[in-house]
């Protein structure tokens, strides 16, 4: 089976060079580093309702006083504002290359950024091209959110019921398993266990598939993995590459078991490169789909909820 899918997913800039870029139906950014600082203010306890397109969570916040809707991408680092550039614009353009192609890269300063109940003032963003993401998905958005926005909150996600918000502790009731996590740059890395080897795999919100690094699918026995056919992802860059599909039966993340999960495989060194740490790979909707979970900046934790 062929399948298209988007993914925004995972591209790492640097500053001093060409960045490095991975993307699909998926979509998730990676670390861009800030050079200026914002000043955040933060309250507790706010829900609200949020959209799913796939499985792109479609979020809305305030721009310099101006109502505009974001996908929530806990891969990207913080704020991508959807902008076609115009070189003359700023000196500070980037090109960003990667699995499929190049794309232009601006940095930009918003004067103030308000979502659920965090503001931001001064802060930097960067902008890129993204209309061929929402030619494919039929839907207009004005940028994408990241993890740097949330790192001093406890974000609450429930798929099931598709809401979302911040709050002051994560809850108890019906909490069944915390696992721990690191932050990685921007990125949110959890271990999971398939066959008793331990893999690294980003906590992507941006990303409408899950994916496993080409060279770690190879450590594992082959009788793990199970064909699945093919997936068709589309990058920033608005070209067009084909990965492989594996089902994994049973994989470990702490204590939870997740079953029959789906992976395209695709080669990571675009995101490992300049990293201390191998990451693995990323794991999307298909994990998240359905459930209620607590993302806990403060103490480090992923909370899953019955």
């Amino acid at each position: 089976m062929n399948k298209s899918l988007l993914a925004l997913a995972c591209m790492v800039f640097w500053l001093s060079t060409a960045a490095q870029n991975f993307s699909k139906k998926v979509f998730s950014l990676g670390a861009i580093p800030s050079s200026i600082k914002s000043k955040a203010v933060v309250d507790v306890d706010a829900m609200t309702p949020f959209k799913l397109v796939g499985g792109l969570t479609f979020v809305e916040g305030m721009q310099n006083g101006q109502r505009a809707t974001y996908i929530l991408d806990t891969g990207a680092p913080g704020l991508i504002l959807n902008n076609k550039l115009q070189e003359a614009e700023s000196a500070d353009h980037y090109i960003a290359s990667g699995l499929t192609g190049n794309t232009s890269i601006g940095e930009y300063v918003v004067d103030e950024f308000r979502i659920l109940n965090i503001t931001k003032r001064g802060m930097p963003a960067h902008q890129m091209d993204l209309e061929h993401i929402e030619d494919e998905i039929l839907h207009r958005f004005e940028g994408l959110v990241g993890s740097d926005i949330f790192n001093q909150s406890i974000l609450i996600l429930d798929y099931k019921n598709q809401l979302w918000g911040t709050a002051s502790e994560a809850p108890r009731k019906r909490l069944d398993v915390s696992i721990p996590f690191t932050l990685q740059e921007h990125f949110i890395v959890m271990e999971i266990s398939i066959g008793g080897r331990d893999l690294r795999m980003i906590l992507d919100t941006g990303a409408e598939i899950s994916i496993m690094d080409g060279m770690s699918s190879i450590c594992l026995k082959a009788k793990l993995l199970k064909d699945s056919g093919f997936t068709s992802i589309q990058s920033a860059s608005s070209e067009n590459t084909e990965s492989k599909n594996v089902v994994v039966s049973k994989f470990f993340m702490g204590k939870h078991v997740e079953r029959n999960h789906e992976f395209s495989i695709l080669d990571f060194d675009f995101i490992n490169e300049g990293m201390s740490n191998k990451l693995d790979g990323l794991i999307g909707f298909p994990f998240l789909e359905g459930k209620k979970i607590a993302i806990d900046f403060p103490n480090r934790k992923i909370h899953i909820y019955k």
